[in-house]
């Protein structure tokens, strides 16, 4: 567990404790700060406004990093593989900043959007399950079929709306998945490498339970 969640007990204790005395709270997510404002000196709450400006900082700056870095890497790299050092560092500066004032421009403006892109991020989490399954165990699964499924099935959140009986969309998004991608699979054909790197892998599978019970 990492360190840092030693604290969430006390911060579960000050939510609590600023939902029975200050009432009216218009955005929860001040609540902390309302209680440090109602109830501690001036320079104490200037240390938790400062604590939690840093790290939002450090974690927006380790995030901004890091999409800079696989867009030259994983995507300028990729789309022209002679790219100089230099010019890839360049790219990596520019999407940091660009990353880093979008993000400050939908904050701003479109508090609530980052629930809904993390809901999707689980949700298509979830969905790779199904790639991963498929990838491992069918030998006809193509990898436009799992492409499909994915596809298909993250798009299907967005237009499902409450369903009956409490029944999950991510489950009714999986069972999508599930069928997309035996379908577009068996109507599209594998390619060699695949159907290599799966006899492959499951050779060296056979290998290592061989191996174990001898």
């Amino acid at each position: 567990m990492p360190l840092y969640m030693v604290m969430m007990p006390f911060l579960i204790i000050a939510a609590y404790y600023a939902v029975n005395n200050f009432k009216g709270i218009a955005n929860p997510d001040n609540a902390l700060l309302t209680v440090a404002i109602n109830t501690l000196p001036g320079w104490a709450v200037g240390l938790i406004a400062g604590g939690g400006a840093l790290t939002a900082i450090l974690v927006m700056s380790f995030v901004a990093l890091t999409v800079g870095g696989l867009f030259s890497k994983n995507i300028l790299g990729v789309l022209k593989p002679d790219i100089s050092e230099g010019s890839m560092t360049l790219w990596t500066r520019i999407i940091t900043g660009i990353f880093l004032v979008s993000s400050a421009f939908l904050s701003l403006y479109y508090p609530m959007l980052m629930l809904g892109v993390v809901a999707l991020s689980y949700s298509g989490l979830t969905q790779a399950f199904v790639s991963v399954i498929f990838a491992f165990t069918w030998k006809r699964a193509t990898k436009w079929g799992i492409l499909s499924g994915l596809v298909v099935s993250v798009v299907s959140l967005f237009f499902m709306t409450t369903l009956p009986y409490g029944v999950s969309k991510g489950f009714v998004a999986l069972i999508i998945n599930f069928a997309i991608t035996i379908i577009v699979s068996l109507l599209t054909k594998p390619d060699d490498e695949t159907i290599l790197r799966y006899e492959q892998l499951t050779n060296n599978e056979l290998v290592k339970s061989n191996s174990t019970v001898n």
